[in-house]
């Protein structure tokens, strides 16, 4: 877990990245998707040779 997720708290509501979330369920579930469909699809991995895994899916397919 991040350090310091509790703090940037303003009037009732969690503020990540531009965007206002009522619970930490909200702000969790919308890193999550953010993760899953498009961090972690479009970063360099260095278990690929440095290419992102669509770019190496597409070398590959």
């Amino acid at each position: 877990m991040v350090a310091g997720w509790r703090k940037p708290r303003i009037n009732g509501a969690y503020r990540i990245n531009f965007e206002n979330y009522v619970t930490m369920d909200q702000a969790r579930a919308s890193l999550f998707n953010y993760m899953e469909s498009f961090y972690n699809r479009t970063r360099k991995h260095s278990s690929l040779n440095y290419l992102s895994p669509n770019d190496f899916e597409k070398l590959a397919g």
